[in-house]
């Protein structure tokens, strides 16, 4: 071996060595970053169902950067704890809504407590209860348990989404405790209490039937009707007679759909039904989700089928939106940003026709809707009334229908706009215009483009850390070495 390599061959073994002594120093002097981190969770209500919530964070062998999520619906919040930030929280690049993202430092061997009352914790209909716990997410390689004490006497315990740690009885309801993390981020479970009767709040041709400790919902929705029902008087020929709204309960496996609506027969009256999981929502999304409901209730009574599904979805999450907004509620421009998000394009859009009745397809399909029926608006916004304020005279079964019925009362720029989104045929268009040039619309992307990579939740690490590209430098170093000595013994 002559003497170049051999001093390559040194000084490759001196950086290697430095390399790895830097790295071990740094990450015993750095915090673990959530490694070695301890959650407990420590929940109790009764049959007010308001939650005291504590969650104690401990770390004993080294000092941490740690995070967690904070619901914004807390009352109250406390904490003995150094934060160092709080902010929006995302997840797997979804945003959520309802919570803030917490983060805090812990010095070594210290433990954090933080206080917060939570609302809704769980949601009771006809004598059964679904419990669903804040998400209970924090930095990853944290562990811990939650225990859940339920002071509800006459309660009793009847089953949760997995398999639990343990469940004990007690004289005035029963506990839970299950270890973390959990897959889902939340506990939920089912529990019986004695049942409350329903009662029926009557206003105009609206009919809310709930037990007497929601009866403040039927007074809140009773007032949103009374601010929206004149614009709709407005927009429609024809109102529906008689409404009965009713609530349900979220699975305790999923919070599931956030409404849905039976349309009346013949003179049977028509049903709206809410999830009482909107409760735990941003606030007003009771509100537009009734209104968007009551909406197809509308669509229903001037004679629009539920099989022209693009159209009644996108007027109902069109206006559904475009009504609440300055009522001072956040749900109108949340659901808006929502849709904006899925940032879905024109050609898109010609999918909406295969849309049918009762196929579940996504929040996707309805911000696909949504974009339809407000690009059309914006388009052509007197079009759009006159075709909405029609509808009563026109026969509306299938998605053709509603979309030769809406083109007949568009401007130019609406056809245009239509034939774009493959909505209708150019064929169509032609027989209306004549062989006038159609001008292409030039589309601006949505401000959802600029976030399209991933995000993840505040304070998890990138994939690549530091840590992993020092790894893979040292390795390929190493390589590097073993092959030159390889070389030169072959060569001897």
């Amino acid at each position: 071996m002559n003497r170049t390599r051999c001093f390559l061959l040194l000084l490759s073994l001196l950086i290697l060595q430095h390399i790895v002594y830097s790295t071990a120093n740094a990450l015993e002097e750095s915090p673990n970053n959530g490694h070695g981190v301890n959650y407990d969770y420590l929940i109790e209500f009764g049959r007010d169902c308001v939650a005291e919530v504590r969650v104690l964070v401990r770390t004993w062998d080294s000092e941490a950067r740690a995070w967690m999520l904070l619901p914004r619906l807390e009352k109250g919040f406390s904490t003995n704890a150094s934060l160092t930030k709080v902010e929006g929280a995302n997840l797997e690049g979804r945003r959520l809504a309802l919570y803030v993202n917490v983060s805090f430092h812990l010095p070594r061997g210290t433990t954090a407590a933080f206080n917060y009352s939570l609302p809704h914790v769980c949601l009771v209909h006809r004598g059964k209860a679904v419990f669903l716990s804040p998400l209970m997410v924090f930095s990853p390689g944290g562990s811990g348990t939650v225990s859940v004490n339920v002071n509800w006497p006459g309660s009793s315990f009847a089953g949760a989404d997995a398999a639990l740690s343990s469940v004990r009885r007690s004289d005035d309801g029963f506990g839970v405790t299950r270890r973390l993390p959990l897959l889902s981020g939340r506990l939920s479970f089912v529990f019986s209490v004695p049942e409350e009767e329903l009662r029926e709040y009557v206003n105009c041709s609206l009919t809310f039937v709930l037990p007497e400790r929601y009866s403040w919902i039927a007074e809140r929705l009773m007032a949103f009707n009374s601010k929206v029902d004149g614009k709709l008087a407005e927009l429609f020929q024809r109102k529906p007679s008689r409404l009965t709204v009713s609530f349900f309960l979220p699975d305790r496996y999923d919070e599931g759909p956030e409404g849905f609506v039976t349309p009346p027969n013949g003179d049977s009256t028509g049903r709206i039904s809410l999830n009482l999981y909107l409760l735990r929502m941003v606030d007003g999304m009771l509100e537009v989700t009734f209104l968007h409901e009551l909406i197809h209730q509308y669509l229903f009574a001037n004679g629009v089928g539920a099989g022209a599904t693009w159209l009644h979805e996108g007027l109902a999450t069109y206006l559904s939106v475009r009504l609440a907004m300055g009522t001072g509620l956040e749900a109108p421009a949340y659901v808006r940003e929502l849709f904006d998000w899925e940032n879905a394009s024109l050609q898109e859009l010609r999918g909406l026709l295969g849309w049918r009745p009762g196929e579940e397809r996504g929040r996707r399909w309805y911000a696909m809707a949504y974009r339809a029926v407000e690009l059309l608006f914006s388009a052509d916004s007197d079009g759009m009334r006159k075709a909405v304020s029609s509808l009563g005279d026109a026969t509306v079964r299938t998605p053709e229908d509603a979309a030769v019925h809406v083109f007949d009362h568009l401007n130019a720029e609406g056809r245009s706009l239509m034939i774009e989104m493959g909505l209708v045929s150019a064929q169509d268009l032609a027989q209306e215009i004549g062989s006038e040039p159609m001008t292409p619309r030039n589309e601006t992307p949505g401000s959802a483009v600029m976030n399209g990579t991933a995000q993840t939740v505040q304070g998890i690490p990138q994939t690549v850390t530091h840590e992993h590209l020092v790894l893979v430098l040292a390795t390929v170093l190493t390589v590097s070495v073993i092959a030159l000595i390889l070389i030169d013994v072959r060569r001897t």
